[in-house]
């Protein structure tokens, strides 16, 4: 993940490269934003590798910037990269505009936003995300987080995962029926391995004995309990290699791995 060009839009002009919310546009292409595509004032967002962000247009025009108070977009990033996290920072944004009743669950959370005109970086979906310690094995909070993960990949319809990491590194992988492939194999414990791009994605087992119990499954590319790969998870593998991002995955620094399926 990364960021994310926003422009205030009223009028809801159709602009080429962007998507409409309400009076928000929303940068989907590589095009130079700063050329204020459309006749309008683009403004990037943070950086989404931490936390969820919610933009929201501020029609004054006030908005503090390193410009000065001239920005047309408001934004806010929870704390992580979890739904009580998200959950959380909608409900703060929900009282502060004067609402009562908390929203009680972040699907509830993205509908409001939607309806509120505000866009999210949130999507529905299923997420994995725990700490991982230089030099030390992943303990069996982690172990059971990882069981708990792929255990509900339930879903018939994944067609995209992100996976991201405190160390400023992500990846968005998405295919309508190879992801879906991953889900099922990681779901079932099943080795098994598809290439998506320049990518080949493997789900293996037995690379580790767990401090549970059970099948070590791992998720990573370019091969099964090996230190080629440069993005791997290995929570089930007892000892220092459980993984890393976009990096050696032996040894690698202390680091919040999350992974989604949506």
């Amino acid at each position: 993940m990364s960021t994310t060009p926003f422009a205030y839009n009223p009028g809801q002009t159709t602009i080429s490269g962007a998507t409409n919310l309400v009076d928000l546009s929303i940068g989907t292409s590589a095009q130079e934003y700063a050329a204020n595509p459309g006749g309008i004032t683009w403004w990037m967002g943070p950086e989404d590798t931490t936390g969820y962000l919610i933009a929201r247009p501020v029609s004054a025009g006030n908005q503090p910037t390193q410009l000065g108070a001239i920005g047309t977009v408001r934004f806010a990033r929870s704390t992580a990269l979890t739904d009580q996290s998200f959950l959380n920072l909608a409900n703060y944004i929900k009282r502060d505009l004067g609402g009562s009743a908390d929203l009680a669950t972040a699907a509830a959370a993205l509908t409001w936003l939607n309806t509120q005109g505000y866009w999210t970086s949130w999507t529905s979906g299923v997420t994995f995300s725990q700490a991982f310690i230089n030099a030390t094995a992943p303990t069996s909070t982690v172990e059971t987080a990882w069981n708990t993960f792929r255990a509900a990949l339930t879903g018939g319809t994944y067609t995209q995962f992100v996976w991201s990491s405190t160390n400023g590194s992500s990846i968005t992988v998405s295919d309508a029926t190879k992801v879906q492939t991953l889900a099922n194999n990681l779901r079932t414990a099943t080795a098994g391995n598809v290439t998506i791009g320049a990518n080949t994605w493997y789900v293996g087992i037995g690379c580790g004995i767990p401090k549970i119990g059970g099948v070590a499954v791992e998720f990573s590319n370019v091969g099964s309990c090996t230190a080629s790969s440069t993005y791997a998870l290995r929570p089930m593998i007892n000892n220092q290699n459980w993984g890393g991002t976009n990096q050696s995955t032996v040894n690698a620094p202390t680091q919040t791995i999350t992974l989604t399926f949506s």
